[in-house]
């Protein structure tokens, strides 16, 4: 049945339309709808024999260029945060319609002793994703589930390489920026945009369907060498984005007041024509500077070499720390430590989107710990997880022994807003529901490590595969297997 509803959700029918953000439907007749500023939920449910199917189509929200990346981000954010599933879940092959590409996969779960099918449904265009979700216990339900998603259709979105926009204002400021550590001139009259982890130069010319872009990327922790930055560089950057169908050509190694600056192109296809991408990368000072330039036309070549001949690499500060912290003793692990995933970009923030999800551990000096997870976002209930237990250490492993551990439902506070309406609030209404979670015993690698350009500490847990206590890694390319905790500056609230 779930095959066949994965098949045919790209399907497109006409009847008595409603739409939703970027989608358009046929609810099921009959069945009972919520509808919130982020999310439409549609219900069925018989009482008598319990079963029921539960459909939560999402607003959009920004994603990445790759389908895959978004369907597994959505399917750690909205699935396995909301309820428990049993395994991985079940690709189907993706699929594509009106310039959407569509990835779907379904796991068992569980809930509150009852058993179901989960599946979700990830739509993916110009780095936007619309999600869809369907609970079930039952196929009762298959003939109106599958002809709500043949009614479905996604309002087409026109592509453009990462950030282009489609009428650039022209940019006129001749003076010297600087970002992060990089100081230059930037181009006279391409239009600029400023996208937190980097700032983008874009110039367009409709007549001849030409463009550029280029990227001043944020700098990030030096692996080494400029050869393994360059090669991360152009894995993350150039490859993720932009998938070269071509050889990497590459110029020699240059030594630049303490730096070292590599640079390398090729080419790729977009909208059926060629392109090519560029990638500059300097490595020094245990940091990591890129910058990355994307054309289909060589005429635009020489602003972009002019951008990087005025570049100015700045020096950071390396600031010890006033105490050192020696790695792999028990004194370094002592504590509060916390990690925090949010989505406060500026889409998100104007659209109401504002969500985190934070994990938090407190190691005491009797070999004992609390670990809290906390999670707030635009689904109806916060979400929160207690544990504690011991721990041991020995060497430069870390044994977490838990001996209780509960996952808890409770309802978002509310107040009663300046218009005298009832709005929720991020603080704990009622228990909901309260059950037993896995007791994970993990024996973590971990070491402390401060990080100058922060001026902070951090404490990194290592083990060979994700837990259920810690979720995802985030350790990046350059702690693989492993998650970051932070100093605890705003620690999880138990209210």
């Amino acid at each position: 049945m779930l095959l066949c509803l994965l098949i045919v959700f790209a399907k497109n029918t006409f009847a008595q339309k409603q739409t939703f953000d970027l989608t358009t439907f046929t609810p099921p007749t009959g069945w009972d709808k919520k509808e919130g500023q982020d999310a439409i939920q549609l219900s069925k449910h018989d009482e008598k024999s319990d079963s029921y199917c539960l459909i939560t189509l999402y607003k959009s929200t920004p994603g990445t260029a790759d389908s895959k990346e978004n369907f597994d981000m959505a399917w750690t954010s909205l699935v396995k945060e909301t309820i428990t599933v049993s395994a991985a879940p079940e690709m189907q092959p993706a699929a594509t319609e009106n310039g959407w590409e569509i990835q779907s996969g379904h796991a068992p779960y569980e809930s509150e002793g009852t058993r179901g099918v989960a599946l979700l449904v990830t739509a993916s265009a110009a780095e936007k994703m619309v999600n869809m979700i369907i609970l079930t216990n039952t196929d009762v339900y298959e003939k109106e589930m599958t002809a709500f998603i043949e009614s479905i259709s996604l309002e087409k979105i026109e592509t453009a390489p990462v950030g282009q926009p489609e009428n650039p204002q022209q940019s006129t400021n001749t003076n010297k920026e600087t970002f992060d550590l990089i100081t230059y001139s930037p181009p006279k009259g391409w239009k600029k945009n400023v996208e937190g982890n980097f700032v983008s130069y874009i110039k367009t010319d409709d007549k001849t369907s030409t463009w550029c872009r280029i990227n001043i990327v944020k700098s990030t922790i030096s692996k080494g060498t400029i050869e393994a930055d360059f090669e991360n560089e152009w894995q993350e950057l150039i490859v993720n984005n932009y998938k070269p169908t071509d050889t990497r050509k590459e110029n020699e190694v240059q030594d630049a007041d303490g730096w070292k600056i590599k640079a390398g192109s090729s080419k790729f296809t977009f909208d059926n024509k060629e392109a090519m991408a560029m990638l500059t990368t300097a490595s020094g000072y245990d940091r990591c500077v890129s910058i990355v330039a994307v054309t289909n036309n060589k005429d635009y070549i020489k602003d972009v070499q002019e951008l990087i001949a005025s570049v100015d690499l700045i020096k950071p500060e390396v600031t010890p720390p006033t105490t050192a912290i020696a790695n792999n003793d028990e004194n370094t692990i002592i504590g509060t430590w916390l990690k925090t995933s949010t989505s406060n970009s500026n889409y998100s923030v104007n659209n109401g989107l504002h969500q985190y999800h934070k994990m938090q551990y407190e190691f005491k000096p009797n070999g004992t710990y609390n670990f809290l997870y906390r999670s707030f976002s635009y689904m109806p209930d916060i979400y929160f997880a207690k544990e504690n237990g011991t721990y041991t250490i020995q060497g430069n492993t870390i044994t977490i022994i838990p001996q209780t551990s509960v996952f808890e439902t409770w309802s978002k506070g509310t107040i009663i807003d300046a218009n005298g309406k009832e709005a929720t609030v991020d603080k704990l209404g009622k228990l909901k529901s309260s059950q037993k979670r896995t007791l994970e015993k993990v024996t973590y690698q971990f070491t402390s490590e401060y990080f100058s350009g922060i001026k902070k500490w951090q404490l990194v847990l290592q083990y060979d595969k994700p837990t259920e206590r810690d979720g995802p890694y985030n350790g990046g390319t350059a702690f693989s297997n492993a998650w970051l905790y932070g100093t605890a500056e705003f620690p999880i609230e138990l209210k």
